[in-house]
């Protein structure tokens, strides 16, 4: 598995002479790189979300937020008012995302100081992967304004119905007041869904439950698919998501090896955050119409940073520019889905 992950990551190997084989760094000296590079990355992104939350308010007149902005603006005013509401909603679960994400990360790379604590490490990776791929679907610039609103009311009718999904499960320990309040925002959800022209077509055992919403042509599903998202949203990664679904679902085909520890197995759970930087900024960023190239650069710096510390004196590094790498990791997705 680790032989695979850094094939991925890397330029191909040159011919090693004896003297460089088996010339690695020690697991404390990646983890402490490792541990500055995602600091530096979450602090980046932290002032990047700055400039996208104030985009959000006023973006260029050429992005495809705007593009929505104005749709809004043209539409019934019961819509467009559910519309606004939408975008209130989504700048929260936003915010929210990235800091859970961020969450994880610190996670992984705190538990990369314990040996024995790889899969927990590689699990709270894929945490992060999965807080960020409802950000990702929802922030599409390719969704034209219909498809964007209604994946907008699908994120935000999914957490009101799992809110009360969740309440019920546990109605014998909580109050019921707390039970009822779920349902009547559920319904006044729902109702006002409804109101501004969305159709809900809802659960055939439990109609209490929205399926799926549609607005003229434009559909969304409420139960959101991270596997189909992971395809499609972060190609590159969609393999590794896979892989470290072993880790989070405790898979014995995945588990006993990483015990095995070292340098290169925490480097191949870190690196892989990095990637999954690079496909915020291709999604996040030119929906408000930010440039993602100047993080895309800085992002790359850091990963190679790890690479090169991971594998010392081997000559196998990321000698690639961004873009040529960026380039073959998309290769190498289109090749693994053929």
């Amino acid at each position: 598995m680790t032989r695979a992950l850094r094939a991925r990551l890397c330029s191909p190997r040159p011919e090693r002479s004896p003297a460089t084989v088996g010339s690695v760094a020690t697991n404390e000296t990646v983890t402490r790189v490792a541990q500055k590079a995602v600091q530096q990355e979450l602090h980046a992104w932290g002032r990047v979300f700055r400039d996208v939350d104030a985009a959000l308010a006023a973006p260029p007149t050429d992005s495809p937020w705007a593009e929505y902005l104005a749709w809004e603006t043209r539409a019934p005013k019961v819509l467009a008012k559910t519309s606004c509401e939408l975008r209130a909603a989504a700048r929260r679960a936003l915010k929210e995302a990235l800091s859970t994400a961020g969450e994880h990360a610190r996670a992984a790379c705190r538990l990369l100081d314990h040996p024995l604590l790889a899969v927990p490490a590689l699990a709270a990776a894929r945490n992060a992967h999965d807080a960020l791929l409802p950000v990702l679907w929802v922030a599409d610039p390719a969704l034209s304004p219909g498809g964007r609103l209604v994946r907008l009311a699908a994120h935000y009718l999914d957490y009101v119905q799992e809110h009360h999904r969740f309440l019920v499960a546990f109605e014998r320990v909580v109050e019921g007041v707390l039970v009822n309040e779920a349902l009547s925002q559920l319904n006044e959800a729902q109702e006002t869904l409804e109101r501004a022209g969305l159709t809900l077509r809802r659960h055939g055992t439990e109609p209490q439950y929205v399926v799926h919403l549609t607005l003229g042509g434009d559909r969304a599903d409420l139960r959101f698919k991270p596997t189909d998202a992971a395809r499609t949203y972060t190609p590159g990664l969609a393999r590794q998501y896979a892989v470290a679904s072993g880790a989070t679902h405790t898979r014995m085909w995945l588990t006993p090896g990483m015990r095995i520890g070292g340098a290169d197995t925490s480097a191949a759970i870190v690196l892989p955050l990095f990637d999954l930087a690079d496909y915020l900024g291709d999604g996040l960023l030119p929906l408000v119409g930010m440039d993602a190239r100047p993080m895309h650069l800085a992002t790359h710096r850091r990963r190679t940073a790890i690479h090169e510390t991971a594998r010392p004196n081997t000559g196998h590094r990321i000698r690639l520019g961004y873009e040529d790498f960026a380039e073959r990791r998309e290769d190498e997705a289109r090749r693994s889905t053929r």
